[in-house]
């Protein structure tokens, strides 16, 4: 599956306390940089005209809540929604798919763009994707009450909703305490994938302002414990096994991923989960490094997912 996508700019919004975003170096973008950013994707897209795509992904910043409230920024990147539709109804491309944290009461960008979609008859070629953790995303109860809310509202007009959660210490005690109900997500028919956590990586083009708080975040129940892990794996195969085959898999993942502020381009191997090749260190299991993210231990996650597999299934 070809699957490109473009970070138009940093400017997350919403502050998660687990999220590696808080460490950023990062100036927040203004009108003009961001007309720039958004004129960068669509010089891509117009170099790959002739190419066959599976995807295109589309993440901010936070895109709905203000960051294309100026009118010219508004236009420039609804031209780039024109432009994704426009690859549908030539076939030359099969889904968008949009990132959002949902986190806000106004809707009227989000919903700016799904009238496009709907106009133009291919609103069942668009995914909302949004993300769920437990402990550190929402910081209030109300918040996690406007979340939920605002996903009700997407269902509610057949829009596809796609829901990540990232398989932190965090989450696997909430789960295991039985804070999260995963079934909200499979009774509504929402696309529900799993990521593995991961740590800062300075050929993602982000370097941390402080490199000691960093570590200390990473290891505060952050990166689960292997044994954590394996208990998931066991829930899993009894929630739902699909959920499992699908577990990390690189089909929800950009192979080339644009990221507007700095022009760089990361790729991903689809074989070997190796993240920009000559870069990204591999452990003796062929697979990357990045996937050795116990807390507790430096064994490939990959790896024991594969061999649950084998043994478990």
């Amino acid at each position: 599956m070809k699957f490109l996508q473009f970070y138009l700019w940093w400017d997350c919004n919403n502050e998660c306390s687990f999220c590696f975003a808080r460490y950023l170096k990062r100036n927040k973008t203004n009108s003009e940089q961001r007309v720039t950013y958004i004129q960068r994707a669509l010089d891509i897209l117009e170099s790959k005209k002739d190419e066959q795509l599976d995807v295109i992904g589309l993440i901010g910043g936070e895109l709905f809540e203000d960051q294309i409230s100026d009118p010219v920024v508004n236009a420039k990147f609804m031209e780039l929604i024109n432009k994704c539709i426009d690859r549908l109804e030539s076939n030359t491309l099969n889904m968008v798919y949009i990132m959002t944290h949902l986190i806000y009461q106004d809707t009227k960008y989000l919903d700016q763009v799904l009238d496009i979609f709907k106009k133009r008859n291919v609103l069942n070629k668009v995914m909302i994707c949004t993300s769920f953790d437990p402990k550190g995303r929402f910081h209030t109860e109300e918040r996690k009450t406007l979340w939920y809310s605002n996903i009700e509202k997407l269902l509610s007009q057949n829009v596809i909703v796609h829901v990540e959660i990232v398989v932190s210490e965090y989450f696997l005690e909430a789960l295991f305490n039985n804070e999260v109900d995963l079934h909200y997500f499979k009774d509504r028919g929402i696309i529900l994938d799993f990521l593995n956590p991961q740590g800062l990586y300075e050929s993602d083009g982000i370097i941390a302002d402080n490199k000691e708080l960093t570590m200390e975040h990473l290891t505060r129940k952050w990166l689960p414990t292997r044994e954590s892990f394996i208990k998931f794996l066991f829930f899993l195969k009894k929630f739902n096994p699909i959920q499992l085959e699908r577990l990390f898999s690189l089909e929800i993942r950009s192979q080339e991923l644009h990221i507007m502020s700095n022009n760089y381009i990361r790729m991903r191997d689809t074989e070997t989960y190796n993240e920009n090749v000559g870069f990204d260190d591999l452990m003796d299991c062929g697979h990357s490094s990045k996937f050795a993210f116990y807390s507790n231990s430096d064994k490939c996650m990959i790896c024991d997912i594969e061999n649950f597999k084998r043994e478990c299934m």
